[in-house]
Order: structure tokens, then C-alpha cells, then sequence
């Protein structure tokens, strides 16, 4: 068994977001990544360091990149297969917040 199979069967998707979360540094929000991910998927990713994991530090950080290289933020679901019309919005992140987030801790 690989080593990325053993890790997806023994730890739940919590687990591994929470393990992704903590290996994140600041820095990593540089020109390149921000050119070569979807806007929306750091939307989501700033939406779930601040209000999911509680990460200030990282989530001030990617916000302070996307607005220093002028990337647009449009309101977009949290979940993306699921209705979007009657739930609030998250401002900062301009994320829908359409369905509730289980770490399964």
C-alpha cells in the first residue's frame, strides 16, 4: 500500500484538511500560486483557515495577497453542487455558506 493510500484509509477528511492546514506557511501565497489556482478555491481555502480552523494569521495573509495582485472575489458557494439562494454570505470571502463543515473529530 502507498503511502498516499495509507494516509487517505487511515485518517478521516478531517483529519487530513486539519494536517493540511497546520503545513501551510504564509509565504506559500505567492504569485505563483495565486496564477495557477482557481480564485474560487482560495476563497473557499481563506472561508475555512478563518472561520473553520480558527487560522487568522494564514487567512489575513492569503487575503492580504489575493487584494495586493487585485484578484476580484465573486460571491460563490461553499459547496458547490448544492443550492445557494437564502443562506448568508460570508463578506470577507464572499462565500456562500450553504452547507455546515464536520471535521469528524
Amino acid at each position: 500500500m502507498g503511502a498516499a493510500l495509507c494516509f487517505r484509509t487511515l485518517f478521516s477528511p478531517g483529519d487530513r484538511l486539519i494536517a493540511l492546514a497546520e503545513s501551510i506557511q504564509p509565504d506559500a501565497f505567492n504569485n505563483h500560486l495565486l496564477k495557477h489556482v482557481p480564485i474560487t478555491a482560495l476563497q473557499r481555502l481563506g472561508y475555512l483557515l478563518e472561520q473553520v480552523f480558527d487560522n487568522q494569521p494564514l487567512a489575513n495573509a492569503l487575503c492580504q495577497a489575493l487584494q495586493e495582485n487585485e484578484f476580484p472575489l465573486f460571491r460563490i458557494p461553499l459547496k458547490a453542487s448544492a443550492l445557494a439562494k437564502g443562506f448568508v454570505t460570508n463578506e470577507r470571502w464572499k462565500v456562500i455558506v450553504n452547507t455546515a463543515i464536520d471535521l469528524e473529530l
